[in-house]
C-alpha cells in the first residue's frame, strides 16, 4: 500500500481562549495556514496507513457497530457514491484515476492497490482484488470508498421538510454510537450535548445554508489521554473499558493529547441532502506553542460543569496544574 507523505494539518480552534457553542461555519477553502490542505473536503497525508488500519479493525470487529443505513439511504447511494468519485479524481488525480468499463465504470484506488467497480449511475458492484476471508467484504459505495481516505462520513437526507440522518461510516467515534443516532434529525443527534437549543431551533436553517451555499468547515474539539481514534462508547472486545475510553489522566506519568474534528458540511443539491465529514487529528499538548497552552488551560478553566461532564472532565485541576507547568517552564 502506498503512503501519501503531505504533512498532517494543523488546526486549533480556541483562538478566543473560551468554550463556546456555536456552528462556526468557515468557508472550505478558508486558509488556517495549511496551504492546499485547506481546500480539500478530504485530507489525504502521512498517516493514511494509520488511519485506514482503524478502519479495518473496526469493520473486521463488527461492521454493524460502525456502518449504518436507513432503507432511504439505498435511494441516495448512487449519486453520493458518484459525487465522492468525483471530488476524489479530481483532489488527487495522482491517487485516483476513473475508468469507463463495458459493466459502467472503475474506480483505482492506488494508495489502496484496489479497484471500485460501479455502474454508470453510480451504483456499486464490487471491488478488486477481493477480501481476504478474514477482512468483511465492502458492503457498499460508502464502506468502499470510506476505506480510501482518513474522513469518516455521514448523510443527512433532508427530503420531505425534515432532516434525518440517514448513513453514516464511523470509525473513530468521539464516545458516541452511530447505532443510536442513524434515522434521528439534528435536534436529537445532540440532545446530549449541553446548551444546544438555539442552534437545534435554528437547524432547518443552517442545513438549508449547507445545502444551498456551502460547502462550510466547522470544528469540535475535546481532550484525550492517548492517541486512539477509535472511542466507541462500546469497547472493543477483550478491551479494558477505562484504557479504552482514554479520558483517565494519570498524574505519574502526565500525557494528554488535543483532539480535534475537522467536520465539512457539503450539500448536494441533487440528493437534497448534506454530506458530512469527520477528520479527527491528535495534538500532543507539549507540542502546542505556549501562546496555544495558554488559551487551552483559558477554555478548559472556564469551562461550567456540564460542559466538563460532556467532555469526559469533571475534575479537571490535575490537567490543568500539569499543563500550567508546560507554558510556565518553557
Amino acid at each position: 500500500m502506498a503512503t501519501p507523505d503531505e504533512p498532517v494539518a494543523h488546526y486549533f480552534p480556541l483562538s478566543s481562549g473560551q468554550y463556546v457553542i456555536k456552528p462556526g461555519f468557515y468557508r472550505l477553502g478558508h486558509d488556517f495556514g495549511n496551504g492546499a490542505a485547506d481546500r480539500r473536503l478530504f485530507q489525504l497525508d502521512r498517516q493514511f496507513a494509520d488511519y485506514r488500519r482503524v478502519k479495518q479493525q473496526a469493520r473486521c470487529e463488527d461492521l454493524d457497530k460502525y456502518l449504518c443505513v436507513t432503507p432511504e439511504a439505498d435511494t441516495l447511494a448512487p449519486l453520493l457514491n458518484q459525487f465522492l468519485i468525483d471530488r476524489l479524481c479530481h483532489e488527487y488525480p495522482d491517487r485516483f484515476q476513473r475508468v469507463d468499463t463495458s459493466k459502467g465504470q472503475r474506480l483505482d484506488c492506488r494508495l489502496t492497490g484496489e479497484s471500485l467497480h460501479f455502474t454508470h449511475e453510480g451504483s456499486y458492484l464490487d471491488c478488486h482484488p477481493a477480501h481476504q476471508a478474514d477482512t468483511p467484504a465492502y458492503r457498499n459505495g460508502l464502506d468502499a470508498l470510506a476505506l480510501q481516505i482518513q474522513e469518516d462520513l455521514a448523510l443527512v437526507d433532508l427530503r420531505g421538510g425534515q432532516d434525518r440522518l440517514c448513513a453514516i461510516h464511523l470509525c473513530q467515534p468521539n464516545h458516541w454510537d452511530p447505532r443510536e443516532k442513524i434515522g434521528g434529525d439534528f435536534a436529537g443527534i445532540h440532545q446530549p450535548v449541553p446548551d444546544m437549543a438555539r442552534i437545534n431551533a435554528r437547524a432547518a436553517q443552517l442545513l438549508q445554508a449547507c445545502l444551498q451555499q456551502g460547502p462550510f468547515v466547522r470544528f469540535a474539539w475535546g481532550i484525550a489521554t492517548d492517541e486512539r481514534l477509535n472511542h466507541h462508547p462500546e469497547p472493543a472486545p477483550g478491551t479494558d473499558h477505562q484504557q479504552w475510553q482514554g479520558r483517565a489522566f494519570d498524574t505519574a506519568r502526565p500525557a494528554a493529547w488535543l483532539r480535534v474534528e475537522r467536520q465539512v458540511l457539503h450539500g448536494l443539491p441533487q440528493t437534497h441532502a448534506v454530506l458530512f465529514t469527520i477528520r479527527t487529528y491528535h495534538i500532543p499538548l507539549s507540542d502546542l506553542s505556549v501562546a496555544e497552552q495558554q488559551l487551552l488551560y483559558q477554555a478548559i478553566a472556564g469551562m461550567e460543569e456540564s460542559h466538563r461532564d460532556y467532555k469526559g472532565l469533571a475534575d479537571p485541576t490535575p490537567l490543568l496544574d500539569w499543563l500550567e507547568t508546560l507554558y510556565t517552564s518553557t
